[in-house]
């Protein structure tokens, strides 16, 4: 079956990584994994981001500060023919280019791209574009073989790994909860182990009152039980404790 299949599974296998940074990481892994030399996310006309577009590669930066100073992203070819497809695009198969364009395969190669590349492109929720490519150093045979057996799964895969991104930049960009005084300290003997009622004795509040804090705290941390709570202020550093 298909999510038995091994890129896809790659992610499964390491679900526990969900930010960027790890993402990241995980990314170097997979190239090595399936003997890719790079891989590029770029999300175009991403409504759900700040800048509407987002970029994460592990291409060198020599060819990252060079495809950005001669615009080059203007004039990609995999770029331009990708907009309207919704299958994965074989870079091989991309009709001759003309003018800049013509250029800009070797221009790649002498800064250190792969001779072959895939690109699947993912139709997001928000009516963004996601442009997953992968890159290699191949022989023709190896290749064939690799876009032969890989394309649907790696379709999988690139789905996969947006859903990811989406949900780790979202982690990233949420606000950072702010508890009041009163909300911070009931949480420090939360932390501590004390019940609603014994932190009531000890801030000289009714037990009823400390209820009514933690279903603000539980609120605004966005949890549903004092174990929760208390394992996110700990993990995140939200209160001195």
């Amino acid at each position: 079956m298909l999510k038995n299949s091994p890129m896809s599974h790659f992610l499964v296998r390491n679900s526990e990584k969900t930010t960027i940074d790890a993402i990241k990481a995980l990314i170097d892994e997979f190239c090595l994994t399936f003997s890719f030399n790079y891989l590029t996310y770029y999300a175009i006309d991403a409504p759900m981001i700040e800048d509407n577009t987002y970029l994460i590669t592990n291409y060198p930066n020599n060819w990252q500060s060079h495809y950005f100073e001669n615009e080059y992203q203007k004039i990609d070819p995999v770029l331009n023919f990708s907009r309207g497809r919704l299958t994965p695009l074989d870079w091989g198969h991309l009709p001759p280019q003309k003018g800049k364009g013509e250029n800009f395969f070797s221009d790649a190669r002498k800064h250190g791209l792969g001779n072959f590349g895939m690109t699947a492109p993912i139709r997001g929720q928000y009516g963004e574009l996601v442009l997953v490519s992968v890159n290699a150093n191949s022989s023709v045979r190896e290749w064939s073989e690799t876009w032969q057996h890989a394309i649907p799964d790696y379709t999988f895969f690139a789905y996969l790994l947006h859903m990811r991104i989406l949900c780790a930049i979202g982690e990233a960009n949420k606000p950072v909860p702010r508890l009041s005084p009163q909300e911070a300290e009931i949480m420090r003997w939360a932390v501590r182990g004390k019940s609603a009622w014994e932190t009531g004795k000890l801030m000289d509040l009714t037990e009823r009152t400390v209820q009514f804090y933690f279903r603000n705290i539980y609120a605004k941390l966005e949890v549903a039980t004092k174990t929760q709570a208390v394992a996110r202020v700990v993990r995140e550093h939200l209160i001195p404790l």
